[in-house]
């Protein structure tokens, strides 16, 4: 999914503002997923299992609305496989 530095809330300017994962915790609960945000920006998690186009799946049912420079969420794990996770802009 691509989106325009206005859209992502980053400076153009500045190669180091840009919008990553930027911590990945083991919980009880799942994974802790952190990221570099922009407060008022809103957020899906995705995952997928293979990156391919088409594969990724939001697995947060309502957005994620950032209040700050850091924005978390925990993405449940089901078993073993690997998972691959990314957060996403909504519009």
């Amino acid at each position: 999914m691509k989106h325009t530095e206005g859209q992502l809330g980053t400076d153009p300017g500045d190669s180091t503002d840009l919008l990553r994962i930027t911590q990945i915790l083991p919980t009880a609960d799942g994974i802790q997923l952190e990221w570099a945000s922009v407060e008022g920006k809103r957020f899906n998690v995705q995952s997928s299992t293979t990156a391919e186009p088409g594969s990724w799946e939001a697995i947060n049912s309502q957005a994620i609305e950032a209040d700050g420079t850091t924005t978390g969420f925990i993405a449940p794990l089901s078993d073993d496989q690997m998972v691959l996770f990314r957060a996403v802009v909504r519009p």
